[in-house]
């Protein structure tokens, strides 16, 4: 399989996934800023829910969110087949939720937590995302044979290529952002 080639026919779903990306960010960023009080009653019920996390050993953290992000965005490519829905969704509540977090997080804090994880989690998250907007696509417009091909290639990338990005991404969260946030 070439990587490369594959990336490639992905430019138009990157393109699309990036922009439902960033464009939730700022809505949520925004909405936010409009809606206080609304928005940071999310943010404490979050964080009551990722409590619970924060009390397991490092170790158990990092299967925690190497699990969650994994079945997360293999779904996204997955279920891409019904007609690219689900990995909008993912798109727009992950960028719903940086946009919220960033709002409420001093920048410096923001940038520790969030950029040495988030600068190969998010890659991942949006080429998944845009390879389950192609097999939408191509389940769509395409007869069977050709989505069959498309699968396959769609989860070998994600096996080859993304899963050792989400794994490297979940370590970086645990061990070093953990350890960032503590100086």
């Amino acid at each position: 399989m070439n990587f490369r080639k594959y990336l490639l026919s992905l430019k138009n779903f990157i393109i699309i996934s990036s922009l439902v990306f960033i464009l939730s960010s700022f809505l949520a960023y925004f909405l936010a800023s409009t809606s206080y009080l609304e928005y940071e009653s999310i943010i404490e019920r979050m964080g009551e829910k990722l409590e619970p996390i924060f009390e397991l050993s490092s170790f158990n953290q990092f299967l925690f969110i190497l699990v969650n992000n994994t079945v997360t965005l293999f779904l996204a490519v997955i279920l891409g087949l019904l007609l690219g829905i689900f990995p909008l969704l993912v798109l727009f509540l992950n960028g719903m939720m940086l946009g919220v977090v960033a709002h409420f997080t001093p920048f410096s804090l923001f940038v520790v937590s969030i950029v040495p994880h988030g600068i190969l989690e998010i890659p991942a998250l949006i080429l998944s995302c845009a390879i389950g907007l192609k097999l939408g696509k191509t389940l769509f417009l395409k007869e069977k044979a050709i989505i069959k091909k498309e699968i396959k290639m769609g989860v070998l990338f994600f096996l080859k290529f993304l899963l050792p990005i989400i794994i490297i991404a979940a370590a970086i969260e645990v061990y070093l952002t953990s350890f960032l946030l503590q100086i």
